[in-house]
C-alpha cells in the first residue's frame, strides 16, 4: 500500500530537483515537499547530512527519501484524526513499509484519498473539512465525495476551495498546451464513489 501511495504522489506532483514556489506561493521542492512548514526529517539528515540543501540540483534518492517520510507523516496524521485502532498498522509498520497485508476498517480507495488530502492540505487545513471527516467516520463515502466538490454538499452550485484550486491548476496547464493532466480532485471523488460499491 505504501508504495502505491508514493507512486501516486509522484504521478501528481512530478519531480523538481530544486526549490521553487508552488501555486500557493509556498517554498517547495522534490516531490511537492513543503520546505516552509515542514522540517527536514531526522532520517534524511542522518542519511544525507545537510550540505545537499545548498547544492541543487538534488538527487532523485533524496527526493524519494523525502517523499517516503512525507507519506509516513501524512498517514500518521490520518491515523490521529480517525483513530489508530481503525488501522491494521502502526507508525513502526509505516516506517518499514509493512502495510501491504494489514487490515484497515477503511477501504484502500478511502485511505488513498485521505493520504492525498493530508499530503496536500496539511493537518490544519484538513481538519477544517469537518463534514467530510464526519461522513468518512460514518462510512458514507458518497456524501464525503460531495463535500470535496461542492461548497454545500447538498447543492451543486459552488465548488469548494479545494476543488476550484485544483481546477485552476489544470486549466493553467492545459492553457500551456499540457493536455495530459490528471484532475486530482476528480480522481479522489471517483475513488470515494468506488468505495461505496
Amino acid at each position: 500500500m505504501l508504495e502505491n501511495l508514493i507512486h501516486r504522489k509522484k504521478r501528481f506532483e512530478g519531480l523538481k530537483l530544486h526549490l521553487y514556489y508552488d501555486s500557493q506561493n509556498v517554498l517547495s521542492g522534490l516531490y511537492g515537499h513543503n520546505f516552509e512548514h515542514n522540517h527536514i526529517p531526522d532520517s534524511i539528515i542522518k542519511k544525507h547530512g545537510t550540505r545537499w540543501i545548498e547544492k541543487p540540483p538534488y538527487s532523485e534518492e533524496i527526493a524519494s527519501d523525502f517523499l517516503h517520510e512525507d507519506t509516513v507523516h501524512s498517514l500518521k496524521n490520518v491515523m490521529n484524526i480517525f483513530g489508530k485502532a481503525k488501522f491494521g498498522f502502526n507508525e513502526a509498520d509505516l516506517r518499514m513499509g509493512n502495510t501491504e497485508a494489514l487490515d484497515s476498517e477503511f477501504p484502500y480507495e478511502v485511505l488513498t484519498v485521505l493520504d492525498d488530502l493530508m499530503f496536500n492540505l496539511g493537518y490544519y487545513r484538513f481538519i477544517k473539512f469537518k463534514r467530510f471527516i464526519h461522513f468518512i467516520k460514518a462510512g458514507d463515502y458518497y456524501l464525503a465525495s460531495r463535500e470535496l466538490k461542492w461548497k454545500d454538499g447538498s447543492k451543486q452550485d459552488e465548488y469548494t476551495l479545494y476543488y476550484s484550486k485544483i481546477e485552476d491548476i489544470v486549466n493553467s496547464l492545459e492553457a500551456q498546451g499540457i493536455s495530459n493532466t490528471f484532475h486530482r480532485a476528480e480522481e479522489n471523488i471517483a475513488l470515494l464513489l468506488k468505495a461505496c460499491k
